[in-house]
């Protein structure tokens, strides 16, 4: 990784190993590399099969980090502030006793008359 340049190298031990198996690039981290010196952000990533990076057997591609806007979880979490102390209530002095409401006197059941009884079964004449 360098400037576009390529005259900045730009990683701390100046190159990364990258693995070919049955000709395929296996994954390779590339980062982390110090920020470019270029002034439009442009970036040059080396492909070469030697570490002398000949031109012949090199390749190059140069690039920018695309910004990306901050997400949720980039964002510091919020601390919750202490709650302040809460100040006293005014208790309310016991109205008056509630004084019981009159009531009226249940009526009463009649009482029965001195009726004469009927019998439940028919007088015989004799």
């Amino acid at each position: 990784m360098t400037d576009p340049s390529g005259k900045v190298v730009l990683y701390k031990d100046n190159y990364r190993a990258m693995v070919v198996s049955k000709g395929v690039f296996l994954p390779t981290q590339l980062a982390p590399f110090k920020d470019t010196p270029n002034a439009g952000g442009e970036y040059k990533v080396w492909l070469s099969k030697f570490k002398s990076f000949e031109p012949n057997c090199s390749k190059t591609d140069a690039f920018k980090i695309a910004e990306r806007e901050e997400s949720e979880s980039d964002k510091p979490a919020r601390t919750r502030e202490p709650s302040k102390t809460p100040k006293p209530t005014k208790v309310r002095e016991p109205s008056e006793t509630p004084k019981p409401t009159e009531t009226r006197e249940a009526s009463k059941t009649p009482k029965p008359t001195n009726a004469p009884k009927q019998s439940a079964t028919p007088a015989t004449k004799k």
